[in-house]
């Protein structure tokens, strides 16, 4: 009964203690680094997701001092591993590198925070890479629809400005291949004296 009661104190104590810790932490984060409150509440459930997930492979509460980089590689590994729930057809769905690189970038200004305010004296995320994400390519229009897009424009009469207008547009994107935001930055002065090249 005495070790129910010591532990039950202790782990009150734990709770008391991780969540003046994370308090402090939302405070720094909304007043000093002005981050919106929401993005200061994920930031916190992340902390506070790695803060059980160590104390539960320790087996003792949570202390900022005797955190590692290992332990935070093995946090890594660990949230790849668990995922997030089940698919429809059953099978566990992993968490995307977007996920666990906004968690890394969490404890990186959870122990940076520690560290500056001298609670740490070093930082075990300090260097710590965040995963490879995949890279989106971009979208482009087919070349048949392309095709079909020049025709229309060449078969159009353009006895006015809008319709000549729109197809100089159109023909300077596709065979240029501007982007949107360069073709309406361009200026005057971007083109040669006789206008004959941008």
């Amino acid at each position: 009964i005495l070790f129910v009661i010591y532990y039950k104190t202790k782990v009150r104590y734990f709770f008391i203690t991780l969540y003046r810790m994370l308090d402090d932490f939302t405070r720094y984060l909304t007043v000093e680094r002005r981050y919106s409150p929401l993005t200061g509440r994920n930031y916190c459930r992340d902390v506070e997701r790695f803060m059980v997930w160590w104390s539960e492979k320790n087996k003792q509460p949570f202390v900022a001092n005797e955190v590692k980089k290992e332990h935070l590689r093995e946090w890594i590994v660990y949230r790849s591993e668990q995922g997030r729930g089940k698919s429809t057809a059953g099978r566990r769905v992993k968490l995307k590198a977007d996920t666990i690189n906004r968690e890394l970038s969490s404890l990186r200004a959870y122990f940076r925070f520690l560290h500056r305010h001298g609670k740490l004296e070093s930082d075990p995320a300090l260097h710590l890479p965040a995963l490879r994400t995949a890279q989106r390519l971009p979208s482009f229009v087919p070349e048949s629809r392309m095709q079909e897009l020049l025709h229309d424009t060449a078969e159009t009469p353009t006895n006015d400005f809008e319709s000549s207008r729109d197809e100089l547009i159109i023909l300077l994107l596709y065979t240029t291949g501007l982007r949107l935001a360069e073709l309406l930055a361009i200026d005057m002065d971007d083109f040669s004296a006789d206008l004959s090249s941008l």
